[in-house]
């Protein structure tokens, strides 16, 4: 209810969550104040109401506009305005006070020209505003605002200012100039600052400027046209704007009657001085005026890279020579140009100056948009827009990040150097404090100015210091009071929500029973009561204090209390140490809680079947824990009890019963133990107990007494069985075993103990269970990650199975804003039997751009268990997974590409903060050019991308980021376009010449596109002497060969590259045309040798030659030649035959019509480069001008050029006449031979193609023929083939190449093994011979006997070896002619080769002349006769289809294969071929020489010597021994 307000009743709300810790009171009423009372309430019915707390709702805007606004005009650029305040109940909140505002249109359609805002607690509402513009127009407005924002506006309130005079009348030009006159022109002021009621023209000469005429037109009219003005004469004009507060200022310009106004000429002679990092002075000469005055000077400047001129400063200054140029980008490369302005237009621009380099300056500041958020409780992340390279404004270093705590003065610096960062982690923080985080971005200058700072909170941690002060009181003899202070609160490190109070035994065998924990909940609670302690014992305290994180340390010195005294507990072990008949020996222990220091201990005896008070009692001493009985009874029994005494009183008694013998009985065995059904189920313990199924006798009990018992247990799936220590009392007939797992399986076993013996181990009980609890343990390694922009993956690693305390379980999840206390949200995981080792899960439904804090725990269905430690995340910001759509790139020039692509949906679920723009030049893998890629981050959907490489590709990349991380990237390759290229390389000279040289370069550097060619053009000086020549030529190579120079010469080469762009920047150098330095030494002094129509220069080279490359051939004409008497004689020349343009074109025309060169006399000629290094060079005398005397010189050339020149040859005659060249060495001579022989050719192979095809056609018509095998005495084989009468002389003609000694006349098949012999023929002889020898090469051995005619016995001993009988003077072969070895028949032939046979196509044989005889009545001379006989022709087989013609050649046309059978069926096995080698290797051969008229050359060579007149081949005419061709033999 309000508050105050005790009549009211009470408004209520209920909340059904018993968790619920917070609620949301809404529909109150704004800026009020509210009393709160809350109470819980049960089935039982309501609690009680706490007490009030008082809550004041926030502010809200005021309801109600300022009244009576009233506004009085006080001049042109102020007014007063004053008002009356709105009710106070109408402003729910603190006024702020009111804000006046003026409006240029509409409220809130328009733009807001001026606010002011005035104090709430002025006594009187009104005020001047000032600084308004001259006769504006304004809707004003009154508003009341308090800090939730602006109440409503008052109504608009119409306000115009008073007018005041006029600026300045803008674009005044001279629209037209006249002979006599001139139409000015000009536009409003742009500030009229009122009604216009006038313009003022006046005009006057250059000359007398003081004589001026005045004009006025109203203030609609905006030309005048001046008249009367006089010719070609410079006047000047202004114009004045006035309204009714009066004139304004006056803009002047100048023209010259006459002549009108031309556009301005471009300025010249740029330099550039006094250069900052943001302004530069341009000094410059202007040009031509264009008649009339500049209005204003256009700096256009390229920046770097670029190649585009742009618009970057212009100044009014129409006298001016120099000029400042400001607003350069600091540390940028600029070129600058000037254009000049006048009435008529702009001019041309400057040429460009030299480049320059403005200095480094302070970087920029990076983006505004800092972000700062806690990543975990010792470091936050800082997020910042990096800086375009551009913007460094100097050599950049990286970013600079300061920081400091919320109230701390110093700062604290990092430093990251990465240029493209945006982004960086700041550690070790304090936990829970708030920073405040700037970022500066630092170059070699210096540093920029700081970004707002922005502030973040760390998250929370556990407590790094414990509880002060630590008191403990005993309170009693089971009780402590604990009190402390509260944990400093530099060491919090969060809120700390409560204590966490341990106490525990100084006994570590105490530790496990004994200690007690309390958990303290609340900050301001300092104190606690710990119960249920041991007495009489020692405890140390341990106080920590823990936040919503966890728990902080303990306090490392304990805190010693001791419990005060109480009863003790009896003693433990009381039995029997020795028994006879009269004597009994008890010993025992002291009591387990001894409460207190035992003064003594109380035994009692007696025997059992009288009364107590029979007994007899002896106290002892607290020390001694035995006692002897003696004089007893034998064989009776005895009861005996002891009970221990301290301060606070005596323990209960211990009783034993005892029978006086000397026999000793076993121990009876124990039975098998069951569950206590009496006893509560837990879930870490179980009650057993034992019962003896059958009763025994009291006797029976003292002979064998069981004083306690032992009990072991085993575990399901454990093979071992556990022993405790402990023994339990018999008596008691249970025992509870502790500390056991709970939802776990277990049995157990016991066994009696009596005084001196024991009994075995009883039968194992039933199985029994232990219950399920909550589980003991926590999810392991929580993780949470930002999944989508209202969700959070949550990841974790699943505890042991051991630690569920069940078989299954879930998980429940705890959340909620951070910071905040709003009650937990939950959110459970289905219980479940599998788990995995690894599981996550995905919260959802969170709220946007939210901390949160998460943890986590087990739960089954007996409870929960404790909570893993806490995880914080921020919820807002996922990794974008859309992708950029529609991206489109344009080259907008040379250096910028312009990419667009599609908008963000502003309602796609993914939020993003902007986008990153990658590009980086595509480069080969080879290339050794590596560039780094640059980020431009862009909050709009498109962006130019500027200081790109010339013509180069480009790719570029665009994806969507934000703070959770960057999305997919998008990619598009787009090219620059082409711009002028760069130098080319530096030039080089190589091959200077006297009169030429070479220039090569290599390609630019920075192509800047496809290069079409290049531009040289070379200019040529004298030193002392006017310019001489100037030349211009394009090349497509990357070197030029520029010829007719001048010799001393300096000539300037310039190189420009050219694209479809336009020529580049030049290169330029200079070379001096003539030897040069680095020559070759010249050579020695040229002889020369003169010949009938030619001269030959010789010299010696004196350079190194792999130096030399070639030569340079000069000639001077020194005179002309006279014919006197003695011949020719150098005469004097005349003045006009002296060199110089006059004695050149003298001799040309005196020359014309001899067609011979010209040359001025007393001036070196160059008549030739040579190449190679040759000493000798011919020079025609028709290439020296008729009738003169010349001197030549010779230059060596190396790749530099030439060097010295050589020293002068002596005086050359050059005749008048020179001899005709005989008419084969002319040109067409060669051209007839030419066509000739071709003609000649074809013709030739026409015949041939036709005789080849007759030839062919008789070859397939003939039958076939073999040739024939004759044996010879001794089993010698002698071939002689066969051939037709049928005349073929061109195929007779043909001569085949040789075969080699492997290859074989006839078949090989037919010729195994190989025979020793060849076939040969003759051209006028029939006889066919063969050569034992083998080869027609070989040669054979000369006889014995010397002298014509040879010795019958010498030619017996080789007629013996060969088979036939030799009688030729000269070396010959011998043939077989008959069947028999002798016949009574032999003949001979003389050793000729053109008688030999040869072989033509396909292994035919062919004969010349004589043709061998298949009639043995053929003509056949003498023996006596002097003419040779004819040989008869042989064969095995007649030849069929032959003609026998004389001197016609006859072929066999058989196959080899025939030829084949016809051997085989001759010799009849190939046995016979081997036994007639064998036989023919066994002969002796004969190396005497054969003696004749004259040294007999080899089978294989031509011989001319000619037979005797002697003998049987005296009638053989003499002719050429031609040998065409060689035989192979069968070897």
């Amino acid at each position: 209810r309000l508050a105050g307000y005790s009549s009211l009743t009470w408004n209520e709300k209920n909340l059904t969550t018993k968790d619920a810790r917070n609620t949301l009171l809404g529909e109150l009423i704004t800026w009020r104040e509210y009393e709160i009372q809350v109470a819980a309430y049960n089935k039982r019915g309501l609690g009680v109401f706490s007490e009030s707390i008082e809550v004041t709702t926030a502010e809200g805007r005021p309801t109600q506009a300022p009244k009576n606004v009233r506004v009085k005009i006080i001049n042109s650029t102020a007014v007063g305005v004053d008002f009356t305040a709105p009710e106070q109940q109408r402003i729910p909140g603190v006024n702020l006070g009111y804000k006046v505002q003026f409006w240029k249109g509409e409220p809130e359609k328009s733009d807001l020209f001026k606010e002011t805002i005035l104090d709430p607690d002025r006594r009187q509402l009104s005020t001047v505003v000032n600084e308004l513009e001259k006769f504006g127009h304004y809707n004003l407005t009154v508003l009341c605002f308090t800090t939730p924002g602006d109440g409503p506006k008052s109504n608009p309130l119409r306000v115009v200012t008073e007018e005041d005079t006029p600026e300045v009348v803008s674009e005044l030009s001279i629209a037209e100039v006249m002979y006599n006159g001139a139409v000015v022109t000009w536009n409003p002021p742009l500030k009229e600052n009122g009604i216009v009621t006038k313009y003022t023209i006046r005009n006057w000469a250059a000359s007398s400027p003081d004589v001026k005429t005045k004009y006025e037109v109203d203030g609609e009219t905006t030309n005048f046209t001046i008249d009367g003005l006089r010719p070609s004469t410079r006047y000047g004009v202004d114009v004045m704007a006035s309204t009714k507060k009066g004139d304004g200022p006056i803009e002047e310009t100048k023209f010259e009657s006459g002549v009108p106004p031309e556009l301005p000429g471009r300025p010249s002679m740029l330099s550039i001085g006094e250069i900052t990092a943001t302004t530069v002075q341009l000094h410059f000469n202007p040009g031509f005026d264009g008649n009339t005055a500049i209005r204003q000077w256009v700096v256009e400047g390229k920046m770097a890279d670029s190649s585009v001129f742009s618009r970057i400063f212009n100044i009014s200054a129409p006298k001016a020579r120099s000029i400042v140029v400001t607003g350069l980008r600091p540390f940028t490369q600029y070129q600058l140009r000037l254009v000049a302005e006048n009435v008529k237009g702009k001019g041309a621009p400057s040429e460009p100056s030299r480049p320059f380099e403005t200095l480094q300056s302070n970087p920029e500041t990076p983006s505004q948009r800092l972000f700062a958020e806690p990543v975990s409780a010792t470091s936050i992340s800082v997020s910042w827009t990096p800086l375009l390279g551009t913007h460094w404004n100097g050599q950049p270093k990286g970013y600079l990040i300061m920081y400091r705590e919320i109230d701390d003065e110093n700062w604290k610096e990092v430093r990251t150097p990465a240029l493209r960062s945006s982004e960086h982690t700041v550690t070790d923080l304090r936990p829970f404090t708030t920073y405040e985080v700037n970022v500066f971005s630092e170059n070699g200058f210096g540093r920029s100015l700081p970004t707002e700072a922005v502030k973040a909170r760390t998250y929370e941690s556990v407590p790094s210091g414990s509880p002060r002060n630590i008191v403990a009181g005993a309170e009693g003899s089971k009780a402590v009071i604990i009190k402390w202070d509260p944990v400093a609160e530099l060491s919090t490190n969060g809120e700390v929500i409560g204590y966490k109070v341990r106490v525990v035994p100084e006994r570590e065998s105490l530790m496990a029973d004994e200690t007690r924990e309390v958990d303290v909940p609340g900050q301001v609670t300092l104190m606690t009561k710990i119960a249920n302690l041991r007495p009489f014992t020692k405890y140390r305290v341990y106080v920590s204090a823990y936040t919503i994180v966890g728990h902080g340390p303990e306090n490392s010195t304990p805190v010693s209390f001791e419990s005060m005294e109480d009863i003790p507990a009896p003693p433990e072990a009381f039995q029997c140490s020795f028994i006879s008949e009269q004597e009994v020996r008890m010993k025992w222990l002291p009591p387990g809680s001894p409460n207190g220091k035992i003064s003594n201990y109380i035994i009692s005896y007696w025997k059992s079947h009288e009364p107590r008070s029979m007994a007899i009692d002896a106290p002892l001493p607290g020390n001694l824990l035995m006692f002897a009985a003696m004089s007893l009874n034998p064989n009776a029994q005895y009861t005996f009890a002891i009970k221990a005494r301290n301060s606070k009183g005596e323990s209960e008694e211990v009783i034993a019963e005892v029978m006086t013998s000397s026999i000793r009985l076993p121990v009876r065995n124990a039975p098998s133990p069951v569950r206590d059904p009496q006893s509560q189920h837990l879930a870490t313990e179980i009650a057993i107990r034992w019962d003896e199924s059958l009763p025994r006798k009291l006797t029976e009990d003292a002979e064998s007494p069981v004083r306690s018992v032992q009990v072991s247990y085993q575990k399901t799936n454990d093979d071992e069985w556990q022993t405790l220590e402990k023994k339990f009392m018999y008596s008691k007939r249970r025992a509870i075993v502790k500390h056991l797992s709970s939802n776990s399986m277990y049995r157990f076993r016991i066994r009696f103990i009596g005084d001196f013996l024991e009994s075995a181990w009883s039968p194992e009980s039933e199985w029994m269970s232990t219950l399920p609890t909550a589980p003991i343990s926590q999810p392991i390694a929580l993780k949470a990650t930002p999944y989508e922009r209202n969700s959070v993956l949550l990841e974790w690693v699943v505890p042991h199975k051991s630690t569920w305390n069940s078989d299954v379980v879930g998980y429940r999840i705890h959340y909620r804003e951070y910071p905040s206390n709003d009650t937990w949200q939950t959110e459970d995981i289905q219980i479940s039997a599998e788990h995995d080792d690894n599981e996550q899960y995905i919260l959802s439904k969170l709220l946007s751009f939210r901390h949160y804090i998460i943890r986590m725990r087990l739960f089954n269905s007996e409870g929960e268990g404790p909570f893993s430690a806490p995880v914080f995340v921020y919820v807002g910001y996922s990794i974008p997974k859309r992708n950029v759509t529609n991206l489109i790139s344009e080259p907008i020039s040379s250096s910028s590409i312009h990419i667009k692509w599609e908008a963000w949906p502003k309602e796609d679920s993914e939020s993003i903060t902007s986008f990153k723009v990658r590009y980086v030049p595509v480069a080969s893998v080879l290339s050794s050019v590596s560039s780094e890629e640059e980020v431009m981050i862009v909050d709009t959907n498109e962006c130019v991308l500027n200081d790109l490489r010339k013509f180069t590709e480009y790719q570029i990349s665009v994806s969507p980021y934000n703070r959770a991380g960057e999305g997919k990237k998008s990619q598009v390759r787009q090219k620059t376009l082409e711009d002028k290229p760069g130098p080319v390389g530096f030039l080089r000279f190589t091959d200077v010449l006297m009169d030429s040289v070479k220039v090569s370069w290599d390609e630019p550097t920075q192509p800047n596109g496809v290069v079409n060619g290049y531009i040289v053009n070379y200019k040529g000086y004298r030193m002392q002497e006017e310019f001489k020549n100037e030349d211009q030529q394009r090349t497509s190579r990357n070197y030029f060969d520029a010829h007719g120079l001048a010799e001393g010469v300096t000539y300037y080469f310039s190189v420009w590259a050219e694209t479809s762009a336009g020529k580049g920047e030049q290169r330029s150098a200079n070379v001096t045309i003539g030897p040069s330095r680095d020559g070759p030494p010249p050579p020695t002094k040229p002889q020369i040798t003169s010949g009938q129509s030619s001269v030959t220069l010789s010299w010696n080279d004196v350079a190194d030659s792999d130096e030399i490359v070639g030569h340079l051939i000069q000639a001077k004409r020194v005179s002309v030649a006279e014919e006197t008497e003695n011949g020719y004689a150098s005469q004097r020349p005349r003045r006009d035959e002296i060199k110089g343009p006059k004695s050149a074109a003298l001799t040309a025309s005196a020359s014309a019509s001899s067609n011979r060169p010209t040359h001025p006399i007393g001036e070196w000629i160059t008549l030739r480069p040579t190449d190679g290094k040759n000493e000798k060079e011919h020079v025609s005398y028709r290439e020296l001008q008729p009738s003169s005397f010349y001197v030549f010189r010779v230059f060596t050339r190396n790749i530099k050029g030439v060097g010295v020149a050589s020293p002068e040859t002596e005086q050359l005659f050059v005749p008048e006449s020179i001899p005709d060249d005989p008419f084969y060495t002319t040109w067409w001579f060669m051209a007839l031979v030419a066509m000739s022989a071709f003609v000649l050719i074809v013709i030739i192979i026409a015949i041939l193609c036709v005789t080849g095809s007759s030839a062919k056609y008789r070859r397939e018509k003939r039958s076939r023929s073999i040739d024939s095998l004759q044996l010879a005495d001794g089993n010698f084989a002698s071939f002689q083939l066969k051939g037709t009468s049928a005349t073929n002389m061109t195929r007779s003609r043909e001569l085949p190449t040789r075969p080699g000694t492997t290859q074989s006349w006839l078949s090989d098949q037919s010729r195994e093994p190989p025979t020793y012999g060849s076939v040969l023929g003759d051209g006028r002889n029939s006889a066919g011979v063969m050569n034992m020898y083998g080869l027609a090469t070989d040669v054979i051995p000369p006889l014995p006997n010397s002298g014509p005619p040879p010795s019958m016995e010498a030619m017996q001993k080789l007629s013996a070896l060969v088979g036939r009988d030799i009688r030729s003077q000269n070396t010959a072969y011998v043939t077989p002619s008959a069947r028999g070895s002798d016949g009574g028949r032999n003949d001979y032939m003389p050793t000729r080769s053109d008688q030999y046979a040869t072989r033509s196509d396909y292994g035919r044989v062919e004969y010349r002349g004589h043709i061998p005889s298949s009639s043995a009545s053929s003509q056949l001379p003498n023996p006596d006769s002097p003419q040779q006989a004819a040989e008869a022709y042989d064969s095995f087989d007649e030849e069929e289809d032959v003609e026998s013609v004389d001197d016609t050649v006859i072929r066999g046309d058989r196959t080899l294969n025939d030829g084949a059978e016809d051997i085989a069926r001759h010799y009849g096995s190939t046995d016979h071929y081997r036994d007639t080698w064998r036989k023919v290797r066994e002969t002796d051969m004969v190396r005497a020489p054969i003696l004749t008229s004259q040294q007999s050359s080899a089978a294989g060579r031509s011989s001319t010597t000619e037979s005797t007149s002697e003998g049987p081949w005296a009638t053989v005419p003499a002719t050429p021994n031609q040998l065409t061709t060689g035989f192979s033999s069968f070897v």
